[in-house]
C-alpha cells in the first residue's frame, strides 16, 4: 500500500499534476482571501477606490488600475495580520507556553487572571505591539503600581507577564 505522499509524488513525476498550476491556484485563493470583505469600485474617469483603516481612521484610497488597488489591499491585509495588538501577543504567548507544556494549567489560569487584573480596559492593551515603546511600558508599569497598590509579589506577577510577552515577541514584533 502506498502513502498519500507517494501517490502525489508519482502524479507530479508523471505529469498528471502540474505544480505551476497548483501554485497559481493557491496564490489566487490567498489573494481572494485578502480581498474578501473589501468593496472596490471605479468612478467614471476610470480610477479605482476602496476604503482602508489607516492610523485609526477610515480613508479613501485611490489607484489608477484595479490591479493596483487590489495590490494595495493585499499589502494592507498582510501588514494587519503581522501587526498584532498587545492583547493578541499575550494570547499567542500564553497559549504557546501551555501547548508546549512550559507551564501548567494552573499557571496558565493565573496568568489569565493577572492579565485581566492589570491589562483589561487599559490603553496599553490595544496598542500595536510594533508601536509599543519602552516609555509606554514604563508609564504603564508605574501607573499600575500606583493605581492598584501592588505588593512586591503582585509586581512580580505583572513583570513576569510583560517579560514573557517581550521575549515571545522579540524579533517578530519588537526589538525591546
Amino acid at each position: 500500500m502506498y502513502s498519500e505522499t507517494e501517490y502525489l509524488q508519482y502524479a507530479v513525476a508523471s505529469g498528471m499534476i502540474d505544480l505551476a498550476t497548483v501554485q497559481a491556484q493557491m496564490e489566487m485563493a490567498e489573494r481572494q482571501k485578502y480581498l474578501e470583505g473589501h468593496k472596490i469600485y471605479a468612478d467614471k474617469n476610470g480610477k479605482w477606490y476602496t476604503r482602508l483603516e489607516i492610523d485609526g481612521k477610515v480613508k479613501l484610497v485611490k489607484r489608477p488600475t484595479k490591479e493596483a488597488i487590489e495590490k494595495e489591499i493585499i499589502e494592507y491585509e498582510k501588514n494587519l495580520a503581522d501587526d498584532p495588538i498587545v492583547q493578541e501577543v499575550f494570547t499567542k504567548f500564553i497559549n504557546s507556553k501551555l501547548r508546549f507544556k512550559d507551564i501548567s494549567k494552573a499557571t496558565y489560569d493565573r496568568y489569565i487572571r493577572d492579565y485581566d487584573r492589570y491589562f483589561k480596559g487599559e490603553r496599553i492593551e490595544k496598542i500595536k505591539f510594533k508601536m509599543l515603546t519602552e516609555d509606554d511600558l514604563e508609564l504603564f508599569i508605574r501607573e499600575t503600581i500606583a493605581d492598584k497598590n501592588l505588593t512586591a509579589k503582585a509586581y512580580s506577577h505583572l513583570k513576569t507577564i510583560i517579560r514573557g510577552m517581550l521575549i515571545y515577541a522579540k524579533g517578530k514584533y519588537t526589538n525591546i
